[in-house]
């Protein structure tokens, strides 16, 4: 039978495999320490056991053989068996005194066993003490070894750390894909990089598929892929600070606002080139989905951000270009702009181009482009229908010696969810086509209502609004009463 031997320079004391929280990494500053919390060597023992596999733990030539033993408690409902576990520590200590003893430790099997899972996660702990033990000791990871033994080299040597798993399919796989789990052995140089372009970094999962989804290092080590999409990805990440949980994850939305923070903050002029080339090609990306708050959160010196991503734009899509939706890609082409289509699922990133000071169809259309009208001279039903209304006004002096205002005729070329039959803006009253052909009611009410926003410059609703349309029809009343 083979065996994983992980083994590093250097002699862990029994305690760090024993009990919770001991460490020799707490106080420790170096930014390329992995270890946080103090438990991962005991969960991933546990983890191990739960598994039905026996790892072998020396510590110089002392040798640590976990194993379970019960545990009857009696609880307000009844008695419950746990699996205790116990260690039996044998060798020879570091000041040369012979051990020989069983101890109990103070935990149970099923303890950590919700998240703890995957036999990958223990594993991933005994390789990464390797490597912290190796920076802790000034060190390259180079000198620890990550290999598979024959069961005739199960033994101790003195001055290091080894830790032997029974080489299952799992474990095997482990081996194979280790430069995926770590980038200390495959990438020691992307160790300072946040942002990773795409290199085969995913891994085959328990169904036999593999898919091109972000990968997510924290200090060069595997925390997890993007599981909530199989939307491709332009890069992997390797975020220093990631905020992992004790089980060493992170769920997929923290991870995706990390995400979008690095490619927030990037001062590399590939990553938004690459990003634009996907956008001008319409294919699919990840990071095209961003969140519209994790990319603006906190950008650090914007105005140099601005320039890089202004840069690549300019030069991916020309001087002409803007960002805009496929409802308003039409109008800006029609002000001879390259109008550059994101979807609703690219809202985020729209957002982020206009905090990066990009071009985009608000800065190029009036508001009635924005709206999706089209305007155009007003028809003679509707001028008709204007001066019918403005001399009545007159006759009754409510003018209040405002000019009459101008007038044209609109068309909606984007669905709405309703419909608009006029409107006022900047002095001039804008009426719907579908009404104005004809002096029918509509085109009646709907001039009125306009011709009222304008005089009294209020808006619907308002109490002036409604003041000035009683007071109108009392007059007009007035007018008309023939005492």
């Amino acid at each position: 039978m083979q065996y994983l031997k992980i083994e590093n320079v250097g002699v862990c004391p029994t305690e760090g495999f024993t009990i919770f929280g001991a460490s020799s990494k707490s106080e420790n500053t170096d930014p390329n320490i992995i270890g946080t919390f103090g438990s991962g060597a005991k969960h991933g023992i546990s983890l191990a056991l739960r598994q039905g596999l026996m790892p072998v733990v020396y510590c110089g030539k002392v040798r640590l053989a976990f194993y379970t033993k019960p545990l009857k408690i009696k609880g307000v409902s009844g008695e419950a068996v746990h699996q205790q576990l116990c260690v039996k520590i044998s060798g020879q200590t570091e000041d040369n005194k012979t051990i020989n003893q069983d101890r109990e430790l103070d935990h149970t099997l099923s303890y950590g066993n919700k998240d703890w899972n995957e036999l990958s996660l223990a594993l991933r702990e005994f390789v990464s003490n390797a490597i912290d033990a190796c920076y802790e000791q000034g060190l390259s990871p180079d000198s620890m070894s990550v290999e598979l033994v024959e069961e005739n080299q199960v033994r101790a040597k003195g001055g290091t750390t080894r830790i032997f798993v029974p080489a299952t399919m799992d474990v095997m796989r482990f081996h194979q894909e280790i430069g995926k789990w770590f980038l200390h052995f495959s990438e020691p140089q992307s160790m300072e990089n946040k942002l990773l372009f795409k290199k085969n970094r995913n891994c085959v999962d328990s169904s036999g598929n593999k898919k091109s989804t972000a990968v997510i290092y924290r200090r060069g080590v595997r925390v997890r892929e993007f599981t909530s999409s199989d939307i491709p990805s332009l890069f992997d990440y390797n975020i220093p600070d990631l905020p992992i949980d004790e089980s060493r994850t992170i769920d997929d939305w923290k991870a995706k606002f990390e995400c979008g923070q690095a490619l927030a903050q990037t001062e590399d002029p590939t990553v938004p080139t690459l990003m634009f080339q996907k956008l001008v090609k319409n294919e699919s990306c990840w990071e095209l989905e961003q969140d519209g708050f994790a990319l603006t959160y906190c950008i650090s010196d914007k105005q140099k951000k601005q320039q890089i991503w202004q840069n690549a734009f300019f030069a991916v899509c020309g001087k002409n270009a803007v960002i805009t939706t496929s409802a308003l890609a039409d109008r800006c082409k029609e002000k001879g702009y390259t109008p550059i289509v994101l979807s609703n699922a690219q809202s985020g990133f729209q957002k982020f181009l206009k905090e990066m000071n990009i071009l985009s169809d608000v800065d190029v259309l009036t508001a009635n482009d924005l709206n999706g009208r089209k305007i155009f001279a007003p028809s003679l039903a509707v001028t008709q229908a204007l001066n019918w209304v403005w001399e009545k006004l007159e006759s009754i002096d409510m003018t209040y010696n405002r000019p009459k205002p101008e007038l044209r005729c609109f068309r909606q070329l984007t669905e709405a969810s309703s419909m608009t039959f006029g409107y006022w803006l900047d002095g001039t009253i804008y009426i719907n086509e579908d009404i104005s052909q004809n002096s029918n009611n509509s085109l009646m009410d709907t001039m009125v209502e306009e011709v009222a926003h304008h005089i009294t410059k209020a808006t619907d609703g308002s109490r002036d609004f409604a003041n000035f349309l009683i007071r109108m029809s009392v007059e007009l009343a007035k007018s008309t009463d023939p005492k």
